[in-house]
């Protein structure tokens, strides 16, 4: 790990985790809207992980933590909040299937991991990719197909996540082929890194971490 490259924690969904006592009020009350035990579980696990080990980092009792939903302007970014304040700890949590990861840094990151197979559905997907990379899938081989969709994948997710737009940016607009990309949002260009850490057998992930953020050029017109 690089000096200063955000901390990744992996864990698998505890579905005893559904009533830790770190979780508050509306993190189980959220968890009780959601309608499957594996989604309950792989949320409580997320935000349990996150606590504890931002009260690592922090040198602080996780009960003094908590995670603040994504709102306004930060749409897919939680914030780990001190006290009912903003922490100096920027916060990304990714699940999917049987693996929950949650990145903490110093600088403003995000994280996403897919299970590999489940993302036969999206590759036709003219939202997640461009019709270069549709193209490029097509005339990929069978069994690298998915694998090659899943990098590509996770790379634009964790990348719109670090800059705090969610999907609010079409991901078929960025670049992930590569160790850095660029997003175009909120009135600025932001340039990232991304990493490929290793994932549990059958899942891929990619973590992305801001390193430079500039305004953006008004769009000129004929």
């Amino acid at each position: 790990m690089r000096r200063g490259q955000p901390r990744l924690v992996w864990g698998v969904p505890d579905v005893s985790f559904v009533a830790h006592p770190l979780l508050d009020r509306t993190e189980l009350a959220y968890c009780a809207r959601l309608t499957t035990e594996a989604d309950r579980a792989r949320h409580a696990t997320g935000r349990v992980l996150a606590k504890l080990e931002g009260a690592n980092r922090l040198g602080v009792d996780p009960r003094r933590l908590s995670v603040v939903p994504d709102v306004g302007a930060t749409v897919g970014r939680p914030q780990l909040f001190l006290d009912h304040r903003p922490s100096p700890v920027h916060l990304s949590i990714a699940h999917a299937g049987r693996v929950v990861v949650v990145a903490l840094g110093n600088v403003p990151c995000g994280v996403d991991v897919e299970e590999i197979a489940a993302l036969a559905p999206a590759l036709d997907t003219s939202v997640a990719f461009s019709a270069r990379e549709r193209a490029r899938l097509a005339e990929t081989v069978p069994e690298e197909r998915l694998a090659l969709a899943a990098r590509w994948w996770t790379g634009k997710e964790a990348a719109l996540k670090a800059v705090g737009v969610g999907l609010a940016v079409e991901a078929a607009t960025i670049d992930a082929d590569g160790g850095t990309t660029r997003v175009r949002a909120l009135g600025s260009v932001t340039t990232l890194r991304l990493i490929r850490p290793r994932a549990p057998l059958g899942y891929l992930a990619c973590l992305a971490v801001v390193t430079r953020r500039r305004p953006a050029r008004p769009d000129r017109r004929p």
